[in-house]
């Protein structure tokens, strides 16, 4: 008797396949003729296999088969997945080279792996894209911070010598309204004090400048109320 001609070996590619026919759903194969436009679904379950992770997500239940397509379509490795053109190409595929292989150069596999790989290449490019607008706002932000509080003092509007004490020294060195009014915890304040124009002044006196606002309030409560104005005799 003539000896059974060897079975194939299985494709040398990094994707882990099933041929086994027990392990996806009654029906499938048909499923496959229908969807792919082939003409014998159970031999290619056999002949190219079906990956693992579409038989671990069929699980052996029919009713996953009409799910099958929404799944791929939301896949990270398969949403790109051209199911009729790759099959047939499979299956042709396995024809013409004499029932050795199912996978030539735009095999499923590779066009899984290439989208596999767009994914990623995406990815990372949106991941270094964000990164670098980040960087790049935090620096200018930093950089307009410190220009603003390096301001040179304008000898027109400053206080006197003696009361850049404290956090007075850090709000009269501030010479715009808007960075006066940004610093932290409401320490300094843009005012006319001295009827020389207005300066950014500390809210906290000759203090270190305030780390809370709780800091700000304690201060203020600290503060003694002016005493009213004593009224005027009236004449009889």
């Amino acid at each position: 008797a003539a000896a059974a001609a060897p079975a194939p070996a299985p494709d040398d590619h990094p994707m882990t396949l099933v041929y086994d026919q027990t392990e996806l759903p009654r029906g499938f194969g048909k499923a496959l003729e229908v969807a792919g436009n082939i003409t014998d679904g159970n031999g290619f379950i056999k002949n190219c296999g079906i990956p693992q992770d579409v038989v671990d997500y069929l699980d052996k239940n029919a009713t996953k088969i009409k799910t099958l397509g929404d799944w791929m379509a939301n896949h990270h490795e398969y949403h790109n997945f051209d199911v009729e053109k790759e099959l047939k190409e499979m299956e042709a595929t396995w024809e013409s080279s004499g029932h050795q292989t199912c996978h030539d150069d735009h095999s499923m596999q590779d066009s899984m792996h290439d989208t596999m790989q767009d994914s990623m290449h995406d990815t990372m490019h949106d991941s270094i894209q964000d990164s670098m607008h980040d960087s790049i706002q935090d620096s200018m932000q930093d950089s307009m911070h410190d220009s603003a509080m390096d301001a040179a003092p304008d000898h027109e509007s400053s206080p006197p010598a003696s009361a850049d004490e404290g956090c007075h020294a850090k709000c009269h060195a501030i010479k715009q309204a808007g960075a006066c009014a940004a610093v932290e915890f409401a320490a300094c304040k843009w005012e006319d004090e001295d009827g020389e124009g207005a300066a950014c002044w500390s809210n906290v006196g000759n203090d270190p400048c305030p780390t809370s606002y709780d800091h700000l309030h304690e201060h203020k409560d600290e503060e003694e109320p002016a005493e009213p104005p004593a009224k005027e005799e009236e004449e009889p």
